[in-house]
């Protein structure tokens, strides 16, 4: 089953909490950041650009 990433999960991962990098890491190989959620990253952390 595919996922679409918000841009709410990533934050949380690069702010250390446990609970987003474990869902994270259960849906690595399935899940897709959106459209929006690339042109937020610029705007809050540049880890999440390309």
């Amino acid at each position: 089953m595919s996922v679409l990433l918000d841009s709410v999960i990533l934050i949380d991962h690069f702010n250390d909490q446990g609970d987003a990098t474990a869902y994270l890491q259960s849906v690595h190989g399935d899940a897709f950041i959106s459209v929006v959620t690339r042109a937020e990253g610029p705007e809050g952390s540049c880890r999440l650009c390309p």
